[in-house]
């Protein structure tokens, strides 16, 4: 009976904060984000090719599309992400810890 509870009040707040949807979005930027990378990698290393100024400016375009979403649909909790950078930096040993 307490676990059937537990996993309905866990069910509810997830659906009250929205999380599927949150973790939709965040999973499309990190695969888009992901393969925009390789390509960028592809072109740099074609970057003689015939086609080159059109690949670039079709990533560029597609960077962009990205970005917005990046700054509409995903979650900006910007206390949780100063803690999250501040303990890569520690972990890295980089200047802005």
């Amino acid at each position: 009976m307490l676990l059937s509870g537990s996993v309905a009040l866990v069910t509810a707040y997830s659906v009250a904060v929205n999380l599927d949807s949150m973790i939709r979005t965040m999973a499309k930027l990190h695969y888009s984000w992901s393969q925009l990378s390789a390509e960028y990698t592809r072109l740099w290393n074609h970057t003689y090719s015939e086609d080159a100024e059109a690949v670039f400016d079709d990533l560029v375009r597609r960077e962009q599309i990205l970005s917005e979403l990046a700054a509409t649909d995903a979650p900006n909790d910007q206390t949780r992400m100063a803690r999250w950078q501040d303990q890569v930096f520690q972990q890295y040993h980089l200047a802005g810890a």
